[in-house]
């Protein structure tokens, strides 16, 4: 098929949506030709991947707006962002109808960025659009606000502000009713969906975060003989928003040494939150077992992530957990919060949910997690194992494909037409 791709996020050398953006783009042009509208700032990575022999001649790449320097204050760059990407596909359909007018595309499909706040016009060129897979749903939980900056709390707050009217949109709803398919990350954003869109049918559950099989490969580590023993080695990654629930694990951990726990825990990101959680790491006494915000390159992550034992960020807002998918899959036994898209990848047998009550009862239920797993290493081992296989079976690039070309071909089924 000739497909018309929107990805505003796309770049082989980038992380998180840059990073998916590609992986999806080449997983896609495996089986069709791709013209893709991407932003400028990807431009001389593009160009760059096109002469070291990355880029397939069936996909095309076509750049909309300029590239500006993000702000050095990473709230006002995520504002930034979203200011930038509405702007972007305010841009996109005079070139849409252009190319169509020339190629005749079979679909449209939206692959980042992955969220239903901003509507998505290439519905309107006549052909089947296939929407997503859609998170950004989720709703952090208001009486966990307390452990958050106020800066972090001020976005949450005008997050479920904007979401609201997100919802009264007629674009964002007129999307909604004439998307062909609208794939979502897990089922509470598929129930978001239905109800957005004033029907069932068409909205699937489809998770966005998948790996090839190189790198699956590249991430399954040698297991030892025996458990491991020492300090718990714990891990955590992910842009430092208060959302990812660090603030959670340090008073969780705090308690934990209290009790006799004997760990280190390495959080290999930067982010809004940073400043907050190292004066708290302070606060807890946590200085010599926390070592926070100081980014790895490439090779040490993915070294630290095999080496780690245990994966810790109860995120309380999240569509699906990228580097959480990526631990699993070197072999660390995940403790997340049981909320969004990590309540459904986590499978039991595979890692530790920790149920979102409150605050003081979420912390004590993590603080218990980790001294269960202290006493019992073999259980490391074994939930690493389980973590590793089911995300190298469940969310490799194979089950991407099948999943997206059975959505293309849902798609042209004629039920496109709002109900």
């Amino acid at each position: 098929m000739k497909i018309l791709v929107s990805s505003i996020a796309c770049n082989p050398y980038g992380g998180s949506e840059n990073a998916y953006g590609w992986r999806a783009c080449r997983a896609i042009a495996k089986d069709h030709d791709l013209w893709i509208l991407t932003g400028d700032f990807n431009r001389e990575y593009l160009e760059r991947a096109k002469a070291e022999g990355l880029v397939p001649p069936n996909m095309r790449f076509f750049y909309i707006g300029k590239t500006e320097p993000p702000h050095e204050n990473r709230l006002i760059a995520r504002a930034q962002s979203w200011l930038e990407y509405m702007r972007f596909q305010d841009r996109i359909m005079p070139l849409a109808r252009e190319l169509h007018a020339e190629v005749q595309f079979d679909r449209a499909h939206l692959v980042t960025y992955t969220t239903w706040r901003v509507a998505c016009p290439l519905w309107q060129l006549g052909i089947p659009l296939i929407w997503g897979p859609i998170s950004g749903t989720e709703q952090f939980p208001l009486g966990f606000l307390g452990i958050l900056s106020w800066s972090s709390r001020a976005f949450e707050f005008a997050r479920i502000a904007q979401g609201w009217i997100g919802r009264l949109s007629p674009a964002i709803r007129a999307c909604a009713r004439h998307a062909a398919r609208i794939p979502t990350t897990h089922a509470q954003a598929r129930d978001w969906m239905i109800d957005l869109r004033g029907r069932s049918e068409g909205v699937t559950v489809f998770c966005n975060v998948f790996f090839a099989e190189q790198y699956i490969a590249e991430l399954r580590r040698d297991w030892p003989a025996t458990p491991p023993t020492g300090p718990l080695r714990i891990f955590g990654s992910g842009n430092l928003e208060g959302r990812k629930g660090v603030a959670l694990a340090l008073r969780a951990l705090a308690k934990a040494k209290e009790q006799g726990l004997r760990f280190t825990y390495l959080i290999s990101s930067r982010g809004p939150e940073l400043a907050h959680l190292q004066r708290l790491t302070q606060q807890l006494g946590l200085e010599h077992e926390v070592d926070l915000g100081n980014p790895l390159a490439r090779p040490d992550f993915l070294a630290a992530l095999r080496a780690s034992d245990i994966y810790l960020l109860p995120s309380l807002r999240e569509g699906a957990g990228q580097t959480m998918m990526e631990a699993m899959l070197a072999g660390c036994a995940p403790v997340v919060a049981d909320w969004g898209g990590p309540r459904e990848i986590v499978a039991d047998g595979c890692g530790v949910r920790v149920p979102v009550t409150n605050v003081d009862r979420m912390v004590d239920d993590i603080c218990a997690a980790l001294l269960r797993l202290d006493g019992n290493r073999a259980q490391i081992t074994a939930l690493g194992r389980a973590a590793q296989e089911r995300i190298a079976t469940h969310y490799n690039e194979e089950t991407y494909r099948r999943d997206t070309n059975e959505n293309y071909r849902l798609a042209g089924l004629g039920n496109e037409s709002p109900a």
